[in-house]
């Protein structure tokens, strides 16, 4: 069904053109109050409506719930700070999703109003004066006007209202009648007509009268009148006639309470500003009126509506059938490619998408309002996963939200109505072996009429084929039966569960602290769902994120998920990382609350967990987390401590460490100092960010005493690949390995029909030539809700990993070398879609540190000096030839450049422009050689690097401002000697290669030639003859 007309309706009559009144106004009553149901009151509400002739702004207004045993507010509710026009009615619920037209929910999620006896409720404007009051099954002092109201029965479907509709005569007696429900529209009031909605809200009787003759045209409207540019401004409730062929029935029981009607081609207008179709509405009246079909010739008499946008006939009086058995209207072919067509000149017609293939790329909808959407172009990506915030994201959003349309199944029943909407797509039903999945592609014809909301965009209402006949194609985007092959010895995991709880909820644990499952059922599908998952995966240590945060002990769900696992595949395979105080751990994120049993990490209601192969690595000393006691800027507070732990693979003897992560999500706010910018990444970015430097800053520290360079953060951060958190790893020296292997179309996640990764690998430098490959096991994102977990359609398969959680997991693997010798403070390469070239082959792995005297030179990460970021320029100007930094290399748009000591990168250009081997901006954490003192116990890190120089390297120090360049691992370390083989002259137009033995190009004086050196180029002016340092 068209999700605005439940949810939505009442939001079109919140705002007006017209100026807010300059002073508050008294014209506000509560209208209707239905507050009591049969079983557990889940569908409870309280409308409220302006009856004077000024609109209102509720800021500051409040509901006052009083409870009639002590005459005291029991409950207080705030209303939203939105203007309510004359008229206008605003719905106060529990639950959106069961109350038509609800403006504003309050919980809890069911019981909001208490029945006793009595019970009442109050207004108050903003001074806190009493404005309007009314008290049922019985009075209460101070709450009562006059003699109580009506009596609500607990049939579900009735509520006390005003009549007539908004009539306050002092007297809640009088006023107040037990009639049916209608939440956001006129009280249907005996002898009433039965209300459709209307932009006025005041729920206007129809008009009395009879139709004009169907064989004559006097006095009808043309509907390209009404319809003109698709708002009908000037004619809003005003009574017309109108004639049309009726192009699309869905006037069925269960379907859209209503059809469309075009004019014919030989009448229609050919303004590109009015549309010829409308949409006839009949509320619950259609019986009232003949009978119709497809291609009838239609005469009806209504009153002009604008329904969140879209342009309708409501209120009926008469219908008639003119003829029957007409040809309809010429189909109009739509192309969305374009995306300047304006597609509001189609309003209410009949239309067709084609030839253009039209990629699935939202399911999110289809099991409860039976929508998908589609788009041209293919998939659509978050603006922030491939642009800059800002302008560029907001350029992203327009062209995606241009290239959309809906699929609607043409049914006014919803995923809560009874009986259920039907899942229509695919046909010829949802199930797991039959699913329909974001990036499946359009087979059919697709035929219909083109609706509009406000709310959600263009709409269509199938009608050839049916909903119920339109295929998709799987072979643009099958399901995988395995996870993407990465190579190594080891496999790393990132996999956020989506709320593994133990907990159910229920009754004792409120969603908000039991976050998972709701029955025993619905567990033990999500704990099949996950350890299938787990199995494919196969690899050696997980990090997990959404996990319930209750501890280590019996019972806690680590504890639940990793016996299950060994139960699956083998007993003993998998140990998990527990964070005691009893061994050292971190004190100061654990809690003692009982309901943790004993130890939880941090405060939130779900945590970070890692579990590992114990065949495969072995944890080396305790693991550490970090929190706002540690770095002020991590504000664990409003987000999940990270946990650091240190593996030690068993057949290598190499160590490296893994940062468990999950930081604040953008879902809810951080308060006024960290707001939405609406530059595309959303709220708390700000708090994201700190905590990304703030995790630079601890790893520097080397907080497990690793004394190894090699870390990789892993897990959900919340944070889009071109946002500032993921900047900031990048500035700290951290490569986005899912950017550097798979590029910048990468995803694990899809949100509002837009795909990205919010679930990252960011690796340390020493760590990148180690990494074999990374992949994205897509069994979760694409997939529709209605087969996870906690659906309630019973479509979920315990026995299937499909729709595990609402994120992806990752995979990288690693072939770790045991010692990797010293680091240097070199940025990263420019992340490309290749595999970086393997370790030297001459390399020999340096055993483990043992007892010894003294330890093996090692690298740890240090802070590094201050350094300017390399600023980026608009297109026209060029670099200085004569200059440090004479290259210039463009991003993929072709609108900004950099100029660069080092070559451009010898691959596609991304999102930014970018130097060969050079990070933009310039790291803020380094690491450098430190050797150990000597010991005589276990060894550990120095708590002193041996080298004072932080990043210092024996290489020739490039300009100031430009990161160091950092030979490919391979290549003549920087004190080899210069090459005595004078270095090629090429002409300009080619790249040297990167990740060979001579990396930089150097150019001449006039621009025109240049040489590939393995030094840096001359710091002084070039001559006329390119040449090397």
């Amino acid at each position: 069904m068209v999700a605005s007309r439940q949810l939505l309706l009442a939001l079109l009559v919140l705002f007006s053109s017209a100026a807010l009144s300059a002073a508050v106004s008294t014209s506000l009553v509560i209208n209707e109050i239905d507050y009591d149901q049969p079983g557990t009151d889940t569908t409870e509400f309280i409308e409220l409506k302006n009856v004077g002739a000024s609109n209102i702004n509720l800021t500051n207004w409040n509901l006052q719930l009083v409870n009639g045993a002590n005459n005291a507010i029991y409950l207080t509710i705030p209303l939203a700070p939105v203007t309510l026009a004359p008229g206008g009615y605003f719905v106060i619920c529990s639950t959106a999703g069961t109350v038509p037209n609800c403006n504003q929910t309050n919980g809890p999620d069911n019981n909001l109003i208490q029945n006793g006896a009595p019970d009442a409720m109050g207004l108050t404007d903003p001074s806190g004066n009493i404005i309007d009051r009314v008290s049922y099954e019985g009075l209460i002092p101070g709450y009562s006007e006059g003699t109580s109201a009506v009596t609500d029965t607990d049939a579900g479907t009735t509520s006390i209202s005003r009549c007539p509709d908004g009539t306050d005569t002092d007297d809640n007696g009088v006023d107040f009648v037990l009639v049916s429900t209608t939440p956001g529209t006129a009280n249907a009031c005996s002898g009433s007509a039965t209300p459709s909605p209307t932009t006025s809200g005041t729920g206007t009787p129809a008009p009395t009268g009879t139709a004009p003759s169907c064989t004559s045209t006097a006095g009808e409207t043309p509907i390209s009148t009404i319809n003109g540019n698709g708002a009908a401004p000037n004619l809003v409730n005003t009574t017309v006639v109108v004639r049309g062929f009726l192009t699309g029935a869905f006037d069925a029981p269960g379907q859209l309470s209503g059809f469309f009607i075009q004019t014919p081609d030989m009448l229609a207008d050919d303004d590109t500003t009015t549309s010829n179709g409308i949409f006839v509405y009949f509320g619950s009246s259609r019986a009232n009126f003949m009978a119709t079909a497809v291609g009838d010739e239609v005469q009806v008499s209504g009153t002009v509506a604008n329904f969140n946008g879209l342009p309708e006939i409501t209120m009926i009086t008469s219908v008639a059938v003119c003829s029957i058995g007409n040809a309809l209207p010429a189909v109009r072919p739509i192309m969305l490619s374009p995306m300047a067509q304006n597609l509001r000149q189609y309003l209410s017609m009949l239309v067709s998408f084609g030839p253009e293939p039209l990629t699935v790329t939202d399911v999110f909808q289809d099991d409860f309002y039976g929508e998908i959407e589609l788009s041209v172009n293919g998939r659509r990506y978050v603006p922030t996963q491939i642009a800059a915030p800002g302008d560029p994201a907001r350029a992203v959003a327009a062209a995606n939200a241009a290239q959309t349309i809906l699929i609607d199944d043409g049914s006014s029943r919803t995923g809560s109505s009874s009986p259920l909407n039907p899942i229509p797509y695919p046909a010829p039903g949802l199930s797991d072996s039959n699913p329909i999945r974001v990036g499946y592609t359009l087979t059919s014809p697709l035929v219909g009429d083109l609706s509009f909301g406000n709310s959600y965009g263009f709409l269509l209402e199938p009608t050839s084929p049916p909903a119920s006949n339109i295929t998709f194609s799987s072979a643009t985007n099958p399901r995988p039966t395995a996870p993407p092959a990465v190579g190594g010895r080891l496999k790393v995991v990132a996999f956020n569960l989506e709320n593994f709880f133990t907990s159910l909820q229920g009754p004792g644990c409120s969603s908000s602290l039991c976050r998972g499952a709701s029955t025993p059922e619905e567990y033990q599908t999500q704990l099949s769902k996950s350890v299938l998952a787990i199995e494919a995966l196969n690899a050696d240590v997980y990090t997990l994120q959404e996990l319930q945060n209750n501890g280590f002990n019996a019972g806690s769900a680590i504890v639940a998920l990793v016996n299950a696992v060994n139960a699956k595949v083998g007993a003993g395979t998998f140990d998990f990382i527990r964070v005691n105080t009893g061994d050292g751990g971190s004190p100061s994120i654990i809690s003692t609350d009982p309901n943790c049993n004993s130890q939880c990490v941090g405060s939130d209601a779900i945590t970070v967990g890692q579990m590992y192969r114990v065949s495969a690595v072995t944890p080396v000393g305790v693991a550490r987390a970090l929190t706002k006691n540690i770095d002020p800027d991590f504000n664990s507070d409003i987000q999940r401590p990270s946990v650091a732990q240190t593996y030690m693979e068993i057949s290598t003897g190499a160590k490296f460490t893994v940062v468990a992560n999950h930081l604040k999500s953008k879902g809810s706010g951080c308060g006024a100092g960290d707001p939405d910018n609406n530059d595309g990444q959303g709220n708390c970015n700000l708090t994201r960010k700190r905590a990304a430097e703030a995790l630079v800053r601890w790893l520097a520290t080397d907080p497990t005493g690793s004394n190894d360079p090699d870390f990789v953060l892993a897990g959900d951060m919340n944070s889009y690949a071109m946002e500032d958190p993921i900047k900031a790893f990048e500035a700290g020296g951290y490569t986005n390995l899912i950017r550097q292997f798979l590029g910048d179309f990468a995803y694990s996640y899809v949100f509002n029909g837009e795909s990205g990764y919010l679930d990252h690998a960011l690796a340390s430098p020493s760590l990148v030539s180690q990494v074999t490959g990374v992949g994205e096991f897509h069994i979760n994102a694409d997939e529709q809700i209605a087969l996870g977990y906690a659906s309630d359609t019973g479509l979920a398969n315990p026995n299937s990993f499909y729709r595990t959680s609402d994120h992806d997991p990752l995979i990288f693997g690693l072939d770790l070398v045991a010692d990797n010798g010293p680091a240097t403070a070199t940025p990263t390469p420019t992340p490309t879609a290749t595999a970086p070239a393997p370790a030297p082959a001459t390399a020999t792995p340096t055993p483990t540190p043992t007892a010894t005297a003294n330890a093996p030179v090692a690298t740890i990460p240090v802070p590094c000096p201050p350094a300017t970021p390399a600023p980026t320029f608009p297109v026209g100007g060029v670099c200085d030839y004569a200059g440090p930094t004479p290259n210039q290399c463009f991003n993929s748009a072709g609108n900004r450049y950099i100029c660069c000591a080092t070559a451009c990168p010898n691959t596609q250009p991304g999102v930014d422009p970018v130097c060969s081997g050079t990070p933009a901006p310039v790291p803020t954490a380094c690491f450098a050689t430190a050797t150990p003192a000597p010991t005589t116990g276990t060894s550990g890190p120095t708590s002193t690097p041996a080298s004072t120089t932080p990043g210092s390297t024996p290489t020739s120090t490039p300009p100031s401002g430009t990161p160091a360049s950092t030979p490919p691992s391979g290549t003549p370390a920087a004190t080899t000697p210069a090459p005595t083989t004078t270095p090629q002259v090429l002409p300009v137009g080619g790249t040297c290669d990167p990740y060979g033995s001579a990396p930089n190009q150097c150019f001449a004086a006039n621009g025109q030639t240049y040489v590939c050196c393995s030094t840096p180029c001359p710091t002084g002016a070039p001559g006329a003859v390119p040449r090397c340092a």
